[in-house]
């Protein structure tokens, strides 16, 4: 049984996987000892990875405790990557990022590729068939989006996420839920038309917590893998273990 933790801008994830297969996730706002200490009581741990993208000094606490039970990889310390990373400034590289474009190799390895993450932030990883890393683009995502109407103006609301199915706001609150998931819609569609005019045979995977809103409501046909972070964190785990 592998341990992967996932500590993301918003959410922090400890998953358990065994042969590959996802058998249970935890979602919560902050990793406490107390529940790494269940999970280790409750299971056998063979090895863990942690990625983080926020706190490093909360990453020294969970690898001290981890490491009274089982064998623990930062994810800075991996050796092996089944892609070749070509992006420009490796170092501001957000690990969630990496994580889905080494991902993607178990679902399209050999094809040109774009995994769209919808999270805290959108983002787009752009894989070649020749497994190199390119890199892509970050936007602000649905909450942010939300939030920012609200911020940066005297009388708009903070709206929250539901469906809707009419582009024309007929009042307020719809027409910020018009603006932010048809413009969110646009965006998507409008990125993936760009890299199929330069790769026709480009295959599309959408992953993230906001991808079940949007996947549906795309014109492009999507692969939706959900989890794809945690898969991608437990691949890297076991070929650095290889």
């Amino acid at each position: 049984m592998n341990l992967i933790i996932d500590i993301g801008n918003t959410k922090q994830k400890l998953a358990l996987v065994k042969n590959n297969r996802i058998i249970s996730i935890i979602s919560v706002p902050k990793i406490e000892k107390t529940i790494l200490e269940e999970i280790f009581l409750e299971h056998k741990i063979e090895k863990a990875i942690i990625s983080n993208v926020r706190n490093e000094e909360q990453i020294l606490t969970l690898l001290e405790i981890i490491s009274e039970h089982t064998k623990v990889v930062k994810f800075q310390d991996l050796k092996k990557f089944p892609i070749i990373n070509a992006y420009q400034t490796p170092e501001s590289l957000g690990t969630d990022r990496l994580a889905v474009a080494a991902g993607s190799q178990i679902y399209a390895k050999g094809s040109n590729v774009l995994v769209i993450q919808i999270g805290t932030c959108i983002t787009y990883e752009f894989i070649d068939k020749n497994s190199v890393y390119y890199g892509g683009a970050i936007s602000p995502g649905t909450l942010m989006r939300f939030e920012s109407l609200h911020h940066f103006t005297g009388k708009l609301p903070l709206v929250e996420y539901r469906e809707i199915s009419n582009i024309t706001g007929k009042n307020t609150q719809d027409s910020i839920l018009s603006g932010v998931l048809f413009g969110i819609i646009s965006e998507i569609d409008g990125n993936i038309e760009k890299y199929k005019n330069k790769y026709p045979d480009l295959r599309i995977i959408m992953t993230g917590g906001g991808a079940k809103y949007f996947d549906k409501l795309l014109k492009n046909e999507i692969f939706a893998v959900p989890n794809l972070v945690i898969i991608g964190l437990n691949y890297l785990l076991e070929i650095h273990e290889e």
